[in-house]
Order: structure tokens, then sequence, then C-alpha cells
């Protein structure tokens, strides 16, 4: 087996309905923070001592989770997008004392920044019903004041940063595409056709420009990040959801709620090279690459489940 347990972290037990989303993880610092949003914060886990450092409070519906910087310091500035209030919080390293929080938008869930720390983008989930409502946004992280708004075309999801061509990445559930956000220009450029239904997921391999797309349909896509041609497919176990990849040995893991499971995806070949059962419903991961593990957060158990990849 590629993946195999190795510490079971407990965490806050559940206070509401809910369970885990997006949760990231600062390598240098061995810290992971996950949005809890059954109790509306964040958990700080020290990764080395398998251990919950502390819990920030009163993040309305908090639902996205990403460190500002991954450096060689022990310690990064955080985000966080609290969906219920409309409001996205920056927060210091270690002590996580909140430095600001800004009115975004309806419904704020994906995030992205750039390589400078200079420039947030923040996806807006908004609502069907109400016209404008699904945007995305740029924000200039150290002011934390929204420098722009630009209309999305249908639901977000997922965004990353893509270094090379200085653009964000914002996968739209339907119709479904990846839209590419110029944020020097503050302009929409034209996107990448997703031929598949409903791209959730999304990762991107620096090294090689591809970008990967999990959609809602069980597949998984690489495409060219430059010019949006599909390269490859791969079936998956189920519906996905986060997926991540670790760029020590190539393997990306995808998170399927539905039944539960992480597949591991070999990224240079996109081929599926194993599976691992986890708990209905437990759609979200992170990696932890200095120690080779990925993290999956366990809604039903509220866990964070520990698995070490020993192909690492």
């Amino acid at each position: 087996m590629l993946l195999n347990l190795v510490a079971k972290i407990e965490l806050p037990p559940h206070e509401g309905p809910g369970g885990f989303d997006h949760g990231d993880v600062h390598g240098p610092g061995a810290l992971l923070c996950v949005a809890h949003t059954a109790n509306n914060t964040v958990d700080m886990v020290d990764l080395r001592q398998r251990t919950v450092r502390k819990s920030i409070p009163r993040l309305p519906g908090v639902a996205g989770v990403l460190f500002c910087r991954r450096t060689a310091a022990q310690s990064a500035a955080m985000f966080s997008s609290n969906r219920a209030e409309g409001t996205i919080s920056m927060f210091s390293p270690a002590p996580g004392r909140e430095m600001w929080r800004v009115r975004t938008g309806l419904f704020p869930n994906g995030m992205a920044v750039d390589d400078a720390g200079a420039q947030l983008l923040v996806a807006h989930v908004g609502a069907a019903d109400k016209p404008g409502s699904q945007t995305v946004c740029l924000v200039d992280v150290s002011r934390g004041v929204v420098e722009a708004t630009l209309p999305a075309p249908g639901r977000t999801r997922w965004a990353v940063y893509h270094a090379a061509e200085k653009q964000f990445l914002i996968n739209i559930a339907d119709p479904p595409q990846i839209m590419r956000v110029d944020p020097l220009g503050r302009a929409i450029l034209s996107p990448i056709e997703i031929p598949a239904a409903g791209p959730h997921g999304l990762e991107i391999d620096h090294k090689t420009g591809r970008v990967f797309c999990a959609c809602d349909d069980g597949s998984l896509l690489a495409l060219d990040a430059q010019t949006g041609k599909l390269l490859s497919r791969c079936a998956l176990s189920g519906a996905p959801d986060v997926i991540m990849l670790n760029r020590r040995n190539n393997h990306l893991y995808v998170a399927c709620g539905d039944p539960g499971a992480v597949d591991i995806v070999d990224a240079n070949t996109c081929q599926l090279i194993g599976s691992v059962s986890t708990e209905p419903g437990a759609h979200t991961l992170a990696v932890y690459e200095e120690a080779s593990e990925v993290i999956v957060f366990l809604p039903q158990s509220c866990v964070a489940a520990v698995y070490r990849d020993d192909a690492a």
C-alpha cells in the first residue's frame, strides 16, 4: 500500500453541523491549519508533536485556509475565508493574531496568493438567484484592501496561482472551465475549456506547466496550462474535491468524499496507482511534503488521519 496510516490526531469535537473544509501546511514550521466549519474556527496542529496547538475562534462559516508564503521561515502568515460573513481574515505568524479582516463578496471560499505574497485572489461562490454575486476579487495583502472585483461566469471553486504565466486560475463548475485572471492588469483572460462536468479540485505542476483538474464526473484531467490542450485523463474512485501535489515524488492525492477514499495518481503519467479507504464524507486533505505525509480530515471521527507515502 502506498499510503500507510501512522497517526490519528484528535481535533476539537464538533459544536454544530458540518465538519472540515480546506486545510494547508506550512512545512518549515510543521504547522497544519484546517477550517473547522462545524465550530467556526481554524484549528492549528503541530505535526511534529501530533497535537492541536490552538483554535482560532469567531470565523463565521470558515471555509478556506491558506498560508501566505512557503519560505524557510519557521512561521508564515495565514488567510481564512469566512463564508457566512463574507470576509477574509489575515493572521500573523505563529501566535495567530488577526491582522485585518476585510469584506469581499458573497460566500468567499477558494483563495490563492501570488509568489510575492502581495496579492490574494478570493473566489466567491455567490448565489444563482443573486445576479452578479459570483465574482473573484484581488486583495492587497499589505493593506487588507480590495483592489478589484471581477465577474465570474459561474460558481467558483478551487483557485491556484500560475507563477510562470503570472496569472490566477479558478475552476468554474458550470460552464465547465478554468477562469484565468491577470492580477497586474486586473483583467479576465480567455478561459481554458474543460471537457468534463463540474471542475472542482485544481492543482498545478510548476515544473512542467501542467494543470490538474478534478471533476464531479469522477475524472482527473491533465492540461497544458498555457495552451489549454488536454494531455491525459484518469478515472477516479468517486467524485473528487481537494487535490494536492507532492512535488518531491510527483504523487497527486485526490480526496473523494463518496465513497471516502484518497486516490494516488502518478503526476508524470496521470495514471491511478493506488487508493486508500478513509471515511465517508472525508473530502479534504493537506500535504506535508517535508515528511512525505498526507493528512486527511475525517468528519465523523473528528480526527486528522496522517498517512505516510512510503514510495517517497
